[in-house]
């Protein structure tokens, strides 16, 4: 618990150091008595960035280390099924409603994260809610949400986002699209929204099925959507077909700000439906390891696995998306190896599963306006050498380095330095869009898979390096230091 830290770039500041000087097992951070609020007041991070939260957040037992999560989850996946939620009448949610000329989005401390941000952003560890126009599902999905005055906001939703294709039905139609944004709920709830699910598919109903039993569910006064109703703040409104505004830039999880600004579809909230002294939910983004790349790592990892299993390749000893690389740019899998080409059937299954459930782009990437002419920029694996630094530590355990080809090799440290084995990989990808001119013609993707053949897990684990991260032409975050270690004198390093 931490008072009398400001909104304006402290939080943002001080929860980026507390995640890098404690990576292993970081605590949540709950600030509290925030200069300018209502003393109850309260804003929250990294709710799930441990194992032993994210254990308990899931139902799972007490984990001696993080893969016993990683086991638990693909484990529960072998016979998932779904819960629906049930709808009720009365919840801790409506114990205050905003209308109309009441809303007022300034009274909740949105953080400040980063330096060179747009502005504020009052949802990062949200839920966006829309409604399909061909069927009773609702699709959840985190998307980046800026503060802009005291009743309209901006949302940015990267291509291909379910939420995205739902928003480009409504105004095909000549119509605005009804949106309900969650920004203070259930870390479970964060959880399944924050990660894939399938087309169609409720994210209520999904996190019911972790839970065990089914979440309660309130009707929005204006659009019948369903609320969270022990949740803490929720808002309703319209993404305006017609009204567009600056969005961005905004500091992202490559620890780069990712998106030039940009004119987007503002949001008009009409309704802030929340609780008596709410807690709002954050995510800061930034070079990992950050307050939620924990918890998408072992959830992907287990997906994998899972998918790994499901095909019938045996002798996987486990799976692994490493922080540093976002939870998406570097997963690894250990096997026993037990027949010619093993590792290159599991990496080829791999690649199918973490390219089928990681958007293309993952948001990090943005436009390059050089000469009138816009270009995303190029984002490729092959240039993340600064990791090559760890090779000069004494006996790493495993460093793996990436390069253009289609394999990499594995430094092991038992022995001396310059032994080297191969490794696989099923695929490294440069991840730049083959035509500027048509920027959503073809998906960005750099997705790396290796896979370390018999060798055990966790013997082999690979060294942490939060500075593998894409070579943005963006401007980098960099990272903060208290200046003299006295608090409250922040100022930035260089990379």
């Amino acid at each position: 618990r931490l008072d009398n830290i400001n909104w304006d770039i402290e939080q943002g500041a001080i929860t980026e150091m507390i995640y890098h000087a404690a990576p292993d097992n970081p605590p949540a951070i709950l600030y509290e008595k925030i200069p300018g609020y209502p003393e109850g007041y309260k804003a929250l991070s990294g709710m799930v960035n441990s194992p032993r939260r994210l254990a308990l957040t899931l139902g799972f037992e007490e984990p001696k280390d993080v893969l016993d999560v990683v086991r638990a989850y693909r484990d529960r996946m072998k016979d998932f099924e779904l819960i629906p939620p049930v709808t009720v009448k009365e919840g801790p949610i409506l114990e205050n409603i905003d209308r109309d000329d009441d809303v007022d989005l300034f009274k909740f401390p949105a953080p400040f994260f980063h330096e060179e941000d747009g502005g504020r952003y009052l949802g990062t560890a949200n839920l966006v809610m829309t409604k399909d126009t061909e069927s009773d599902w609702v699709n959840h999905g985190t998307y980046r949400v800026q503060l802009h005055d005291k009743n309209t906001v901006g949302m940015w939703a990267s291509p291909g986002k379910h939420g995205t294709q739902i928003k480009e039905k409504w105004f095909a139609q000549g119509k605005n699209c009804p949106v309900l944004i969650s920004i203070g709920h259930d870390p479970l709830l964060h959880i399944s929204s924050g990660n894939e699910v399938g087309p169609g598919i409720s994210e209520f109903s999904y996190a019911g099925g972790h839970r065990g039993k089914p979440f309660e569910i309130i009707e929005s006064e204006l659009h019948k959507m369903p609320i969270p109703a022990r949740g803490e703040i929720c808002l309703e409104g319209e993404i305006m077909l017609d009204e567009k505004r600056n969005e961005g830039p905004f500091g992202e999880w490559t620890g780069y700000y990712a998106s030039a600004v940009r004119m987007d579809h503002l949001v008009r909230i009409k309704r802030v439906y929340y609780r008596t002294d709410p807690i709002l939910t954050t995510a800061r983004p930034g070079r990992p390891p950050s307050d939620y790349s924990f918890a998408k790592c072992v959830v992907k990892a287990a997906m994998i696995w899972d998918q790994v299993e499901k095909a019938g390749l045996p002798n996987v000893q486990g799976v692994w998306c490493m922080e540093f690389g976002g939870g998406r740019l570097f997963n690894v899998i250990s096997i026993k190896q037990s027949y010619a080409g093993h590792a290159k059937r599991i990496g080829d299954l791999a690649r199918v599963e973490v390219e089928g459930r990681t958007h293309p782009g993952g948001g990090a990437h943005g436009a390059d306006h050089r000469g009138g002419e816009e270009r995303p920029r190029q984002c490729r694996g092959a240039h993340l050498f600064e990791y090559q630094r760890q090779l000069n530590q004494p006996h790493p355990r495993a460093a793996v380095l990436l390069g253009h080809q289609q394999r990499v090799h594995a430094l092991l440290g038992q022995a001396a330095p310059q032994c080297q084995r191969q490794v696989h990989v099923a695929k490294i990808s440069q991840a730049f869009h083959p035509n500027p001119r048509h920027i959503n013609a073809r998906p960005l993707r750099f997705i790396e898979i290796a896979i370390i053949e018999e060798v055990g897990w966790p013997d082999a684990t690979i060294q942490r390096c939060p500075n593998l991260l894409p070579a943005h032409s963006a401007a980098p975050i960099k990272p903060w230091h208290l200046a003299d270690g006295r608090n409250g004198l922040l100022t930035r390093t260089s990379l």
